[in-house]
């Protein structure tokens, strides 16, 4: 508005003036975000990171062409990132935590866990129970959202899944009908999708913080079952939730992991902010499950279930649920 008033205002060109790195974030990802990391390139900006987990793509299911409802082309998207120089990063590697999961006085990894959240998957999938105290498998169908995981050679959406364990009766907002509860490890190959340089598979991990069915395959997830060993629901974890919350971490006697080895129930660690922070494998824990050695006195870790990571460096360590 030109009043002849003056506001002492500038644009973001001058604001930013002399400044070398720009770091954006925001709504809508394929819009307004996109269009401004393509303007600083455009203006001299010699690095331009576009923040990914503080961004999301304009998606909206029936309408967008797209996907399972993108408006715009996430290949289109990626391709103008890339032939402009726009890099991606992420909150947890310019802060060093991830936004909202743990305040400034919370203890780091492996000092602390960060609680996580619990969300509804709504996928098809059966269970074989593996032998007593040994992982079983699982298998889910790749339909839906998990569709293009289908037309990738080798992937048949097959996975480890703990023992059975009665679900704790202080468990709340379970499926109906649940009487028996197993954790479901990353589906196999996952690690490995996620390193691909592939854009097309990029593309699709896109949908990460979107999709509960798709974090359920990557990071692991819950499955209910009834006592017959029916599933009856299944939930994926979040890193923004508060449904799981973790006491302080417990010494884990080094004696007992070998027996987890052998029984197959270690994996490895898909979730980034772990594996930056150091772990390299982990476990669920059963609730109330018993450990003992050559005679040794029984040792009950944990009542509610915990998860037991295996660290580069450092013993290993367990985080049970806290009771509240």
């Amino acid at each position: 508005v030109d009043d002849g008033t003056d506001r002492g205002l500038r644009n973001l060109q001058d604001a930013l003036a002399n400044k070398r790195r720009l770091f954006v974030c925001g709504l809508a990802l394929d819009f307004c975000v996109l269009d401004t990391c393509l303007n600083g390139r455009a203006l001299g900006f010699e690095n331009v990171f576009m923040v990914l987990d503080a961004a999301r793509a304009a998606h909206i299911s029936g309408v967008g062409r797209f996907g399972s409802g993108f408006l715009q082309d996430p290949k289109e998207v990626l391709n103008k990132m890339y032939s402009n120089n726009v890099a991606t990063t992420s909150i947890l590697s310019i802060v060093g935590r991830k936004f909202g999961a743990a305040s400034d006085s919370a203890k780091s990894f492996p000092e602390g866990l960060f609680s996580m959240g619990l969300d509804a998957v709504d996928v098809n999938l059966s269970i074989v129970k593996g032998e007593a105290g040994k992982s079983g498998t699982y298998k889910v169908e790749l339909k839906g959202p998990l569709h293009w995981l289908s037309l990738i050679s080798g992937v048949q959406g097959e996975g480890l899944c703990s023992p059975l364990s009665t679900v704790p009766p202080q468990w709340k907002n379970c499926p109906k009908d649940s009487a028996l509860v197993c954790w479901a490890y990353p589906i196999n190959g996952i690690a490995d999708m996620m390193a691909s340089a592939d854009n097309r598979i990029q593309e699709a991990f896109l949908q990460l913080t979107a999709s509960p069915e798709l974090r359920f395959v990557t990071y692991g997830g819950y499955i209910f079952l009834t006592k017959e060993g029916k599933p009856v629901g299944v939930k994926s974890i979040n890193a923004n939730g508060t449904a799981l919350r973790f006491a302080a971490p417990v010494q884990w006697p080094g004696q007992f992991t070998a027996d987890l080895v052998l029984a197959k129930r270690l994996a490895n660690v898909s979730l980034t902010r772990l594996r930056q922070a150091g772990a390299q494998h982990y476990c669920w824990i059963l609730p109330g499950e018993v450990f003992s050695v050559d005679g040794s006195k029984p040792w009950r870790p944990t009542k509610y279930g915990g998860f037991l990571f295996v660290l580069e460096n450092g013993d290993p360590v367990l985080f049970p649920i806290h009771k509240k």
